[in-house]
């Protein structure tokens, strides 16, 4: 159980980061190169470039050679719905919370 736990900790440190969670939004929508990626999100290459290794390596991006560039896509589907429902439960869960509290929380 510690195993899927740290995994699962791991997980949502990635996906904590702003940048990677546009990134697989857009890889999301379909299969995309880095430059294409950079285009959309408005960043540097080198940040997408950085982002993706990490997306890569947390097993949640796949990526093949096509032409004289990587192409990237989502390696897990199911990973739109624990974004969606991450987004939902700050929803709901902000609505309960008065601005106070909130801070507090946040730290």
């Amino acid at each position: 159980m510690k195993e899927i736990e740290h995994k699962s900790v791991r997980l949502f440190k990635v996906l904590g980061n702003p940048l990677r969670r546009k990134i697989l939004g857009v890889l999301l929508q379909s299969p995309a190169h880095p430059e294409q990626i950079a285009r959309r999100t408005g960043r540097i290459l080198t940040a997408i470039s950085r982002a993706l290794g990490i997306l890569a390596s947390a097993d949640l991006v796949a990526y093949r050679t096509e032409g004289h560039g990587v192409l990237y896509s989502v390696k897990r589907p199911e990973i739109e719905a624990l974004l969606e429902l991450s987004e939902d439960f700050v929803r709901t869960s902000a609505s309960h919370l008065q601005p106070d509290a909130a801070h507090r929380i946040g730290g």
